[in-house]
């Protein structure tokens, strides 16, 4: 009942109106239950089955099992006004995506078979070649193995070699379908998760395997699907192995892929590879070019991708000090229908406004919104370092240097609950941070001690690496370098 109504309300004004000229009543004719079960749920969204079974059956005894079979005509009827409205509007379009193929495929398959039936056998054949070169040129898989057995059933009679033929191209596309879905599982072994950047080094080796066998099935296969795949995990594992220019130039290869081949031609897969071509910009520091593609392409994406996509947005903003773009970003977060619901979205909301007033030295505000982050001091995977560090750094800032001590601490017992991770970088900057209170802010003396940290921090590699799409979003040898120029 649920899924009539919804389907009901997301008619456009043609399709009712395909509706009504199929189905609906004449001035000579009754109105059927079926029209008026239409009816009633264009108007009602709402309405309860028992509502609805009592206004169209009164008090039947049968209405439970008419009412039944009434939902399943009512929804056939809609299927043939969707397909129809949505086959008028495919034929007006001059390229078609991945999607559009599929349900062209789909609607001459369910063509072909009721022509089967009819036994009208040329247009059969004929028919059967279309699903097949467009199943096969869009790597529709499933189809393109389904129209091969079917032209081999059909074409028996041509013999032997003619047999392999399409014995060998059923196997080809049947192998192709399966290294794809397998390809694909692993990519979800090696997808880096969103907070899980303090466990990189982890990934590695597993990452590395992977990588191998993404090779070996493109290799073997001619399919831009898996070669998409293949791509995707050179890219990631350059990520990981601290490559970023490498890790840029395969996210590039992907999206020129993407964006050329007919099969791989869906708006998901496009803006996925832009969101990852970004991420890879930012991770070699050209925050601007980033910042550029993302707000350029903005009104693409739909609102249930835009909170992944407004993340990165936000940082290439926010480390090219394009503050501007910034709120637009982050009010992007609150537009969002997962906002409130979701914690940890909120939480990174009220992380990045923080690091938005801090870039923006609005000291006072960084204070207001870190008492907002909750579940990142909870988390386990390191986003509370960053809480901690930037409230640090906040405090030395306004001057409350008694304050200091206790953060520190506090960012001490966060380290010793991630020890088992990679915590080199900020580890070395709490002791830093430590040798500056000791000395009472002597900013050059510390540097001077310190000289061999501050210039591991300062290069951000190997262990010391800098993760821009990771916790330390308030850089801190850029931070000491400004206060180094403020204190003289």
């Amino acid at each position: 009942m649920k899924d009539l109504a919804a389907i009901i309300q997301s008619l456009e004004k043609k399709e009712i109106e395909l509706y009504q000229k199929l189905y609906g009543s004449s001035s000579t004719t009754e109105i059927s239950k079926s029209e008026m079960l239409f009816n009633y749920l264009l108007k009602k969204e709402s309405a309860t089955e028992r509502e609805v079974i009592k206004a169209l059956y009164a008090e039947s005894k049968s209405a439970t099992s008419a009412f039944s079979h009434l939902k399943q005509r009512l929804f056939n009827q809609l299927s043939v006004v969707l397909i129809a409205v949505d086959s008028v509007e495919d034929e007006q379009s001059k390229d078609a995506d991945y999607n559009t193929a599929l349900r062209q495929v789909t609607r001459k398959y369910l063509v072909r078979n009721i022509l089967i039936k009819k036994k009208v056998n040329e247009v059969v054949f004929s028919i059967g070649e279309e699903i097949y070169k467009k199943s096969k040129e869009y790597e529709i898989f499933h189809f393109w193995v389904l129209s091969l057995m079917e032209i081999l059933s059909q074409n028996a009679s041509k013999g032997e070699k003619y047999i392999s033929k399409v014995n060998k191209e059923i196997e080809q596309a049947l192998d192709c379908f399966a290294k794809y879905h397998k390809g694909d599982m692993l990519l979800w072994g090696l997808t880096p998760a969103m907070y899980l950047k303090n466990n990189e080094n982890e990934f590695i080796d597993g990452a590395r395997k992977i990588v191998a066998t993404l090779k070996e099935y493109s290799k073997a296969t001619n399919s831009d699907f898996i070669l998409m795949n293949y791509l995707e995990g050179q890219m990631f594992l350059a990520e990981f192995e601290r490559k970023p220019k490498e890790s840029l130039a395969f996210a590039r290869e992907k999206y020129e892929l993407v964006t050329t081949s007919k099969a791989l031609n869906r708006k998901g897969i496009i803006r996925a590879s832009r969101n990852q071509l970004i991420i890879a910009m930012i991770n070699t520091g050209a925050y601007a070019e980033a910042e550029n593609w993302a707000f350029n392409y903005l009104k693409e994406i739909p609102p249930q991708s835009i909170i992944v996509y407004a993340d990165n947005a936000f940082r290439a903003a926010l480390y090219s000090s394009n503050f501007k773009h910034c709120a637009v970003y982050l009010n992007l977060y609150e537009k969002s229908p997962r906002f409130i619901k979701d914690e940890v979205l909120t939480t990174q909301y009220y992380f990045y406004k923080a690091g938005l007033a801090f870039y923006q030295k609005d000291y006072k505000t960084v204070i207001e919104n870190i008492a907002k982050t909750g579940w990142m001091l909870r988390d386990k995977t390191g986003w509370g370092l960053g809480v901690k560090l930037m409230e640090i750094l906040t405090y030395i800032e306004l001057g409350q240097t008694e304050m200091v001590l206790f953060r520190i601490k506090a960012l001490w017992q966060l380290l010793n609950r991630n020890s088992q991770k990679n915590i080199a970088r900020i580890k070395a900057i709490s002791q830093i941070l430590y040798a500056l209170l000791q000395s009472g802010f002597n900013y050059r003396k510390v540097i001077e001690k310190e000289k061999q940290k501050f210039s591991d921090l300062c290069d951000a590699d190997g262990l010391f690496y800098w993760d821009p799409t990771g916790y330390e979003i308030t850089r801190f040898d850029w931070w000491l370098k400004e206060k180094m120029k403020r204190v003289r």
